[in-house]
């Protein structure tokens, strides 16, 4: 073989390795574009799916009639037009203004009252303090402020709430001072003022975060200036056990750091990510905590309105509506206590539980979103 032959042979398999190179260069640049259309499509269904997202907040916010958006619009100068509530009739002006007013009333009266807890006592006072007759632990408690107090203090009554709380009211604001400095061990043992408490409620929260409340509560103290009293979750018995997040109320004993909190949501420096604790500051909008709004059924006379722990009516089964306790309860037939139709007492598509319903979602709608300082 020639020198020439040589050398047209090793050029020919040059050319067709330059083919193969770029063959194979042309294929992973469409390859690439490939991922990099597929990368995008993802991403403008993400965006459809956020946009779908936040246009349903923005209609549950409307509706509710909500005035603070600071959540939605933090990076927004000014708020979009779709996003300003409707404005108020004259009768729900009116009755706004009502309603503030017997916020005011309410507060005022709280400044009266001092409200004692067994919520740190030990099981022998919880048990004395949930036996005790109404009566006799007025007198008791009447003659021990007579014997502590140190001036002449007026107490008008003293009440049992439920089953681990005592309010006692005085008539003025400085009487009820006094009594909240007094040590009631020499009556009740580990029993302690309870001071005025304003809850915000957080919705979605992770519940690993309430595995150090403690831990939580500093948290939130750092992140948002305020002075946390007690973090609780919002319902004792979750409604879907599985779910990875919850609501909790945050109680504070300053109703202006509350209003902060609503008005500008609050501020968490952390969340998880495959167990693990990171950095992460995360904004959690804040409403108000309204428990006057949470629909009571007492489970001992079956009337709306109070529970069961404090009812001093005739017990009434929830089953057949006769005199004897629902869990004892011997009949077949099921009849409701409050409508007589054929259900259990409480069920949803009873008309006095709708109508319940109804009066709650009323009153929720007249409370001001913001507490009265």
């Amino acid at each position: 073989m020639t020198q020439d032959t040589i050398r047209k042979e090793e050029k020919r398999t040059a050319h067709n390795d330059l083919d193969q190179i770029l063959t194979n260069l042309s294929l992973l640049n469409d390859k690439a574009k490939g991922c990099l259309i597929q990368e995008r499509e993802q991403s403008e269904k993400e965006d459809i799916t956020l946009n779908d997202i936040m246009r349903e907040i923005i209609e549950i916010k409307t509706r509710v009639n909500k005035p603070s958006y600071a959540q939605m619009t933090m990076n927004s100068k000014t708020i979009p037009v779709s996003m300003i509530p409707p404005a108020r009739t004259a009768q729900q002006n009116s009755q706004l203004e009502e309603e503030k007013k017997k916020d005011k009333a309410r507060i005022e009266q709280a400044r009266k009252d001092v409200i004692l807890t067994t919520r740190e006592a030990d099981e022998e006072t919880k048990t004395k303090v949930e036996n005790i007759e109404e009566e006799t632990l007025a007198s008791s408690m009447k003659q021990y402020i007579q014997q502590n107090a140190k001036t002449d203090i007026a107490v008008e009554d003293v009440k049992k709430l439920g089953k681990n709380a005592i309010r006692i009211r005085c008539r003025s604001k400085d009487d009820a001072t006094e009594l909240r400095e007094i040590s009631w061990d020499g009556i009740l043992k580990g029993i302690m003022t309870e001071t005025t408490e304003y809850g915000v409620v957080l919705h979605g929260v992770p519940k690993q975060y309430m595995e150090d409340i403690e831990g939580l509560m500093a948290d939130i103290e750092q992140a948002n200036n305020i002075k946390v009293k007690r973090i609780v979750p919002l319902r004792k018995k979750a409604r879907n056990p599985d779910a990875p997040t919850l609501s909790i109320v945050i109680f504070l004993n300053s109703p202006k750091e509350a209003n902060t909190c609503i008005d500008e949501s609050v501020t968490i420096n952390k969340k998880y990510h495959n167990n693990t604790v990171i950095t992460s500051k995360t904004l959690y909008a804040a409403e108000r905590y309204t428990p006057q709004c949470q629909l009571k059924l007492c489970y001992n006379c079956q009337e709306y309105g109070h529970k069961a722990n404090i009812c001093k009516k005739k017990t009434v089964c929830g089953n057949c509506a006769q005199g004897h306790e629902t869990r004892s309860c011997p009949n077949d037939e099921l009849k409701c206590a409050n409508c007589n139709d054929a259900h259990r007492t409480g069920h949803h598509q009873c008309p006095r539980h709708k109508e319940e319903i109804e009066k709650m979602e009323i009153r929720r709608n007249r409370i001001p979103p913001n507490f009265t300082c």
